[in-house]
């Protein structure tokens, strides 16, 4: 599998990893020190560790040394939450940082292998259950730091539920936590299957365009990367719709980048 299709898994513990490993034949790198890393046949599974800092760290080294054009990335793990039963898997259609109050909002542009809910991630482990949000330690670092690398319809959250008040946090063990994440596995699969449809929409149409402009217009090396980072906005924000520019009267590759920020600008606005 090229660059361009590559998967990405990303897990804070080794008992989230057991199950993934073992359903997509992941091998370790020995080589590699700085984190836990498999992989097979296109699909990479990185173990961060527990925390915003790890993860991100886990993200950035893991893209650093093997991201292609659009890859797909998940984080994988539990959650507590105060009303949800345990073993029941959900999206993040929403992420809120607890220390930065930053929310992120991943688009959900497929078909959901399950419900969505809103992930609050905090610095410390959540034993009040106390609001009504899903809660985890690392969602909100992962997304935005999995957001320098690929488009954001892209890169997901799957958590399930592994504690409430009638069976709190404190009760948890690591083999419990491989069960579930076995158990959800289908959800996960169903996930995969639907991003890659997506991907392979994206690389096609973002590629094309790009050739197009970048063959029309003279372009720098730095301006063709800025302007493969505005195509990627567009095809998310336009669900991968033609590019609406009429080009007969764009006279130089900077009024292109330029027009073309102009529109996104708006959009961003209208959302």
């Amino acid at each position: 599998m090229n660059s361009n299709n590559r998967v990405f898994f990303f897990v804070a513990l080794a008992c989230e990893a057991k199950p993934l490993i073992a359903r997509y034949r992941l091998k370790k790198h020995i080589e590699i020190r700085q984190f836990a890393l498999y992989s097979h046949d296109g699909i990479y599974l990185i173990v961060t560790g527990i925390g915003k800092i790890a993860m991100s760290a886990g993200v950035a080294f893991s893209q650093g040394l093997l991201g292609g054009h659009n890859p797909i990335l998940i984080n994988v793990g539990i959650a507590g939450h105060r009303d949800h039963p345990v073993n029941t898997p959900f999206i993040g259609h929403k992420i809120i940082d607890a220390d930065t109050k930053r929310s992120f909002y991943p688009p959900l542009t497929y078909t959901l292998p399950c419900g969505s809910e809103t992930i609050l991630t905090t610095s410390h482990p959540q034993l009040n259950y106390d609001h009504g949000q899903l809660s985890d330690m690392e969602a909100s670092a992962f997304y935005e730091s999995a957001g320098r690398f690929s488009s954001g319809e892209l890169i997901q959250c799957l958590k399930v539920v592994s504690d409430n008040p009638s069976q709190p946090a404190g009760l948890l063990e690591a083999g419990k936590v491989t069960h579930l994440i076995d158990k959800n596995l289908p959800a996960l699969e169903m996930l995969l299957t639907e991003l890659r449809l997506l991907q392979s929409v994206l690389i096609n149409e973002q590629d094309l365009q790009h050739s197009e402009l970048t063959g029309r217009f003279r372009l720098s090396v730095t301006e063709k990367t800025y302007l493969k980072n505005l195509l990627q906005r567009w095809h998310v924000i336009n669900s991968n719709q033609t590019l609406g520019i009429n080009l007969e009267n764009v006279k130089s590759g900077k009024d292109l980048l330029k027009l073309l920020n102009q529109k996104l600008a708006i959009m961003d606005y209208d959302l």
